[in-house]
C-alpha cells in the first residue's frame, strides 16, 4: 500500500470517526471496511492487500467525482473550491501552501474548507457503499438434493420478483419442509438482490433480543444496549437491497393468549423495518401466521402421493420420489422395487406427504422392508425417529415436532386439540361442537395453526401422526375420555337411527352417502357401546346399523361389527333378558349377512340359533328376520313348499307388528317362489301386492325391484 493510499485511507477514517463521535451519524465503520471487502471479493477471487488499497481507491476517486458541481450549481464557486482541495491536496498529494496559493485563500481558509469537504465526501462515500452490488449469499449447504415443490417453488419466486410482497411468510406443520423451500426460492432468485442474502436460524436462540444479537453480529454492527440495538440494525438496513431469511420465527412469538394486549416485539421490529428499510424484502418460515397486514402467507402442506399404489405414475409423486431418494442414499445396496409400491404409497399417505417423516421413515430402510415400516407408522407414527447425529434435536422425531407445536397453542386450543382424538376419519363443526362444547372460532384457530385440514363440505380431519399425539394428550385425563366417548358414541348412534327410516325411503341415495360419510365414527361409536356393554344403545342401532350395511353391500364389515356384540352379548344373555333378546336379534343379522355373501352353512347355523333362542325366550315379534332368511335359504336349494311356509310365517309377523317394509319384501319373496314353481298367476299378484306397497313407503329401489319382475313376463 502506497503512502498517498494510506493517507487517504487514514483521512477517510478520521473523517468516519469524527462523524460517529458527532453521533451524526448511527453506522460502525467496520461495515463499510466489510463492504468493501465484499466488493473486492466479488471483482477479485483472491484478493491481495493492494488489491484491496486499490479498490479504495478508486472508490473514493467514484466518492469524490460525485461532488463535483454541475453547471447549474447554485454554490458552484464553494463546491468547485471543496472539490479543488480534495484533488489536490489527496490525489496530487501538494503541499497545504501549494493549494491554498492555487484556490487564492489562506491557510485557515483552507483547513476550514478541507472539513467540510471530507464531511461531504464521506457522506457520498457511505451512499457509494451502501449502493454496492455485494451479492452476498450466506445460505447453508444441504446434504440431500431438494426434490419436487414445483407448485409451490413457483409461487414463491413470483412472491420474491414482486416488489409489493415485502413480507413473505411460508407456514405450515413443523416437518413440512419450509425451510429447504425457502432456501430453495432464495437461491434461484438471489441475483434479485444486489446486497446480498442472509439466512438466520432462530430456533435456538436464548431469548427475544438473541436474534437481533445475531443480525447485528452478521452485519458487524458493535455491541449495544438492547434498547438501541434495534435501530442501529434499522439505521444500517434502510439503505440496502436485500434478502433477510428468518427461519422458526413461531420460536421468537411470546406465549399464545386468547387476546394479545400488546403486538410482540418481534413483529414490532417487522414492521419498523418494512417501514424504514423499502429495499428489504423479509422471508419468515413459521408454524404460525404473523397476522401482519404486510404478510403474504404461502403454505406448505404435505408433499403430494398417489392416493392408490396402483396407479400407474406413482413413482413421479413428490413423496414417493422423497422417499426412494433418502432410501437408496440409506441402503444403495437393498434396491426399491415396484413390488414396494404399496408399502411406499401407503407410508406416504400414513404421513400425510410430511418430508421429514417420510426421511425419517426411509432411514429404517437398513433394518425394515417397506412394508415393515408402513406396519410401525400405522401402529405408532410418533415413534419414528431418526439415527442421524446432524439433524437438530428438534427434528429427530415426531413426536418432537408435536410437542413443539403443542407448546405454541393457547390452553383452550390445547384442550380442543387434544378432544379432537376421540372422532374418526372427518368430522363436523357441528359434530365438535355437540361432543366435545369446542367453538366454530377454535376450529378456525386449530385451522390457521394447521392442526386441523379442511376437506369438502365444511369438514375436518386429523392426519395420522396429528390424531396419535393428539390420542395420547387426550389418555392423560381418562375422565375426560371417557366423558367424550360417551358423547361420541350417542350423537353417532343418534345420528345413524335419525337416518334409518330414510335409508327405506325416497331419500335413500343421501341418507347413505351421509352415513358412508360417517361410516368410521359410527363403526367407533357402535364399537364403543358394545365395549362397554351399553344394551339401550345396542338396542336402537342394531336395526339401522345392519340395515346400513346391507345397502352398501359392506356384508363382511357388518359381520365383525355384529361379531363383538354376539361375543358381548353371550355372556349377559344368561342372566340379562334384554341382552338375550338383542343376541336372538344379533345371530338374525348375522345370518342375513352371510346369506349375502353365499355362505349358506353359516347363514343356516347363525338363523337357526336366533329361531331357537327366540322361541325359547318366546319372543315372537324376533322371528319375523330369521324366518324370512331360512326362506331364502330354502327357496336357495328349491324346496318350494318350505319356503312358502316360512316366508309365509314371517309376513304374519311383520303385518301383526305393522312393519309394512318387511311386509313388502316377504310379499317379493313369495312372488318369487311362485315364479319358480311356475305359478304365474299366483307370483304376479304377489308382485304387484309387493310394488304397490313399495309405493306407497315411497321406496325406489323396491319398485324397481317389482318392476323388473313385472316388466319380465312376457319371458316367462
Amino acid at each position: 500500500m502506497t503512502t498517498e493510499t494510506a493517507g487517504l485511507d487514514t483521512a477517510l477514517k478520521e473523517a468516519l470517526q469524527q462523524l460517529w463521535d458527532q453521533d451524526a451519524l448511527k453506522c460502525s465503520p467496520l461495515l463499510d471496511t466489510a463492504a468493501l471487502q465484499q466488493y473486492t471479493l466479488g471483482r477479485l477471487p483472491h484478493p491481495t492487500r493492494d488489491d484491496y488499497a486499490h479498490t479504495l481507491r478508486e472508490l473514493l476517486q467514484r466518492a469524490l467525482e460525485m461532488l463535483k458541481p454541475g453547471e447549474s450549481t447554485d454554490q458552484q464557486t464553494s463546491q468547485q473550491r471543496y472539490y479543488d482541495a480534495l484533488r489536490w491536496r489527496y490525489w496530487d498529494a501538494l503541499p497545504g501552501d501549494t493549494v491554498a496559493t492555487r484556490l487564492h485563500i489562506s491557510r485557515s481558509t483552507l483547513y476550514r474548507d478541507m472539513d467540510k469537504a471530507i464531511l461531504q465526501l464521506t457522506y457520498a462515500w457511505l451512499k457509494l457503499l451502501a449502493d454496492l452490488p455485494t451479492g452476498e449469499q450466506r445460505l447453508p449447504a444441504q446434504p440431500t438434493a431438494f426434490i419436487g415443490r414445483e407448485q409451490e417453488l413457483q409461487q414463491l419466486v413470483t412472491y420474491l420478483q414482486d416488489p409489493a410482497c415485502r413480507l413473505i411468510t411460508l407456514v405450515g406443520l413443523g416437518g413440512s419442509g419450509k425451510t429447504r423451500l425457502a432456501l430453495q426460492g432464495a437461491q434461484l432468485h438471489s441475483q434479485a438482490f444486489p446486497h446480498g442474502v442472509y439466512f438466520f436460524s432462530l430456533a435456538a436462540l436464548p431469548d427475544d433480543y438473541g436474534w437481533l444479537t445475531a443480525l447485528a453480529d452478521r452485519f458487524h454492527i458493535p455491541a449495544y444496549a438492547n434498547a438501541a440495538q434495534p435501530q442501529a440494525i434499522l439505521r444500517h438496513l434502510q439503505t440496502k437491497r436485500l434478502l433477510l431469511i428468518l427461519d422458526n420465527f413461531e420460536s421468537l412469538l411470546p406465549p399464545p393468549t386468547p387476546q394479545p394486549e400488546a403486538i410482540a416485539p418481534p413483529l414490532q421490529f417487522l414492521l419498523e423495518l418494512l417501514e424504514n428499510a423499502p429495499g428489504v424484502k423479509l422471508l419468515i418460515t413459521s408454524r404460525l401466521r404473523l397476522n401482519l397486514r404486510w404478510e403474504w402467507p404461502l403454505e406448505v402442506p404435505g408433499m403430494r402421493y398417489p392416493a392408490s399404489p396402483t396407479e400407474p405414475d406413482w413413482e413421479t409423486y413428490d413423496a414417493v420420489q422423497l422417499f426412494l431418494q433418502r432410501a437408496q442414499q440409506a441402503a444403495p445396496h437393498q434396491p426399491v422395487t415396484t413390488n414396494d409400491a404399496a408399502a411406499i404409497s401407503r407410508i406416504c399417505h400414513l404421513l400425510d406427504g410430511s418430508p421429514l417423516g417420510i426421511e425419517l421413515a426411509a432411514a429404517w430402510i437398513t433394518t425394515h422392508t417397506c412394508e415393515e415400516i408402513a406396519q410401525r407408522i400405522a401402529h405408532a407414527p410418533t415413534h419414528l425417529t431418526s439415527p442421524y447425529q446432524d439433524i437438530p434435536e428438534r427434528q429427530r422425531s415426531l413426536a418432537h415436532v408435536c410437542e413443539q407445536t403443542w407448546q405454541l397453542l393457547s390452553p383452550p386450543e390445547q384442550q380442543a386439540f387434544c378432544q379432537l382424538a376421540i372422532f374418526q376419519g372427518d368430522f363436523t363443526v357441528e359434530a365438535v361442537h355437540a361432543i366435545t362444547g369446542s367453538s366454530p372460532e377454535t376450529l378456525t384457530a386449530l385451522q390457521q395453526k394447521y392442526l386441523i385440514q379442511a376437506g369438502m363440505a365444511a369438514r375436518y380431519t386429523l392426519n395420522t401422526v396429528l390424531h396419535t399425539y393428539a390420542t395420547g394428550k387426550l389418555q392423560q385425563t381418562p375422565n375426560l375420555s371417557r366423558q367424550l366417548h360417551e358423547r361420541h358414541s350417542d350423537y353417532y348412534l343418534q345420528l345413524l337411527c335419525e337416518q334409518a327410516h330414510a335409508l327405506q325411503g325416497p331419500q335413500q341415495y343421501t341418507a347413505t352417502a351421509t352415513l358412508t360419510t360417517e361410516s368410521r365414527n359410527i363403526q367407533a361409536a357402535w364399537q364403543w357401546a358394545v365395549a362397554n356393554a351399553r344394551l339401550s344403545q345396542l338396542e336402537r342401532a342394531m336395526p339401522a346399523l345392519h340395515h346400513f350395511y346391507e345397502v352398501r353391500g359392506w356384508f363382511q364389515a357388518g359381520i365383525q361389527a355384529f361379531s363383538a356384540a354376539i361375543t358381548l352379548l353371550e355372556t349377559l344373555a344368561p342372566t340379562v333378558t334384554l341382552a338375550a333378546r338383542l343376541l336372538s336379534r344379533a345371530l338374525a343379522y348375522q345370518g342375513r349377512f352371510h346369506f349375502d355373501l353365499h355362505q349358506p352353512p353359516s347363514a343356516r347355523a347363525l338363523t337357526l340359533r336366533s329361531i331357537a333362542l327366540a322361541r325359547r325366550m318366546n319372543a315372537h315379534t324376533e322371528l319375523a328376520l330369521p324366518l324370512k332368511t331360512l326362506g331364502n335359504l330354502r327357496l336357495e336349494l328349491a324346496q318350494h313348499p318350505q319356503a312358502r311356509r316360512l316366508f309365509a310365517k314371517s309376513l304374519q309377523i311383520y303385518q301383526e307388528t305393522g312393519d309394512a317394509w318387511g311386509v313388502a319384501r316377504c310379499l317379493f319373496d313369495l312372488g318369487n317362489v311362485e315364479l319358480r314353481c311356475g305359478e304365474l298367476e299366483p307370483a304376479r299378484d304377489y308382485y304387484q301386492q309387493s310394488l304397490r306397497l313399495f309405493r306407497q313407503l315411497d321406496y325406489p329401489w323396491g319398485e324397481a325391484w317389482a318392476c323388473y319382475n313385472l316388466g319380465d313376463w312376457p319371458k316367462h
